[in-house]
């Protein structure tokens, strides 16, 4: 790891909930890194195709990564939360010889040379491409996750996603984010039944669902209520059902949630 300290960031935070994990838009880690000191934002960290890391910020700070945004029925997610960015060119349009064409702010953009691409035909993306993940960095960004995971004692179901924390807003990591191989790193490590609880109802109030009484981490009727609702709109497509009481299976629930773009 190689330590290339931004400039932008808050000293001290008081608690670490969650880890949120997105992209650059971009194919270049040094063009990731200058982009973001340019525009005055940071990550704690940020993984490069070929598998290189770089903390930005220490995980003792805060990192300017979520913008406005809300989990846990909190907003500001940058006040307990990690960021960690991958460098991926993201989504776009399907041109020939497997080159992608994005338009973005009024400017269009080429991925610079063909990169394998996941198709998603969800309703959200309406048929998009979107730039794998190469292995090497996949590896290097697992590792990562478990180990900032494991340090700061943040309970495998918040292990979020951008486009998590600002529906509507934000698109990453996307459909080609390998979110099933972050599930498998982190299997062996325990679940806190409240913590769990608030991703599957901070999940059901991103996609349209929210909870009368708020989040606050208790499964009850108002829980399975919006679950209810939830598989009622989204279940046959994206092969939702209800858990069953196991916490194993509401586990599975959460983190089944995370691939449903909304």
């Amino acid at each position: 790891m190689i330590d290339d300290l931004s400039p932008h960031f808050w000293k001290g935070r008081a608690r670490t909930d969650c880890l949120v994990l997105h992209y650059t838009a971009n194919e270049s880690l040094a063009e990731a890194v200058s982009m973001m000191r340019a525009r005055g934002v940071s990550a704690h960290y940020i993984v490069g195709t070929d598998g290189e890391v770089r903390r930005l910020v220490r995980e003792t700070d805060r990192a300017w990564h979520a913008g406005e945004s809300a989990w846990n029925g909190r907003d500001q997610v940058n006040q307990f939360s990690i960021g960690i960015e991958t460098v991926n060119f993201g989504w776009g349009e399907a041109q020939d010889a497997g080159r992608i064409r994005r338009t973005e702010d009024g400017l269009v953009k080429f991925a610079a040379s063909p990169p394998a691409t996941v198709r998603d035909d969800r309703p959200a993306s309406a048929g998009f491409v979107w730039a794998a993940y190469p292995e090497a960095q996949v590896t290097a960004l697992l590792a990562l996750v478990a180990a900032v995971v494991k340090r700061n004692k943040i309970d495998p179901t918040q292990v979020i996603g951008h486009e998590h924390v600002t529906p509507g807003r934000k698109r990453d990591p996307g459909p080609a984010f390998p979110w099933p191989r972050v599930t498998t790193t982190l299997a062996a490590l325990p679940t806190n039944q409240r913590m769990l609880t608030r991703a599957v109802q901070s999940h059901c109030t991103r996609l349209g669902f929210p909870l009368a009484g708020g989040i606050d981490g208790a499964w009850g009727a108002q829980t399975e209520a919006a679950i209810a609702k939830l598989v009622t709109r989204h279940g046959a497509f994206y092969g939702l059902t209800a858990p069953t009481r196991t916490w194993a299976a509401r586990r599975a629930f959460a983190e089944l949630l995370r691939t449903v773009p909304g």
